[in-house]
């Protein structure tokens, strides 16, 4: 898990902007628009799994599963003072304001992953995916604009 969180901060921060690179609060927001670029892609794929409409793989899903689990731990960290500004960002203020709630919604990201990451059967994934999504929602909905 430590390895792929490496490898994920390394990716994110390498695509960075000139810009991005002398400035740490342009820097966080860069990698996390990345971090929940990936996410957002692998929703379609996960809910056409849910509603039947593509086959179940257990390596796709508990991939993703992993690398989002990994990812939710570093968002924690990308979410600094200083970083509520700079780049078009759809961060609410709210994420700064109430850091304790937003990061609890973090864990709930993380943990839902967790259930992705260990689903080995549809059944398994059906079981994990919708405490999944609600994360992602819940999120959303307090800490996101549209």
């Amino acid at each position: 898990m430590k390895n792929l969180l490496a490898t994920i901060l390394v990716i994110c921060f390498g695509a960075m902007s000139a810009s991005a690179q002398d400035d740490p609060g342009l820097a966080a927001i860069e990698a996390r628009q990345a971090i929940m670029s990936y996410i957002g892609s692998n929703m379609r794929p996960l809910s056409g799994i849910m509603r039947g409409r593509s086959d179940f793989e257990a390596g796709y899903v508990q991939s993703t599963g992993r690398a989002i689990q990994a990812m939710a731990k570093a968002l924690t960290l990308l979410f600094p003072e200083g970083s509520e500004e700079g780049l078009e960002t759809k961060a609410l203020p709210a994420v700064f304001a109430r850091r304790a709630d937003f990061l609890a919604k973090l864990q709930a990201l993380e943990s839902g992953a967790a259930g992705l990451a260990a689903a080995n059967s549809l059944e398994g994934f059906n079981a994990a995916f919708p405490a999944f999504a609600e994360s992602c929602q819940s999120c959303h909905s307090q800490f996101r604009s549209d």
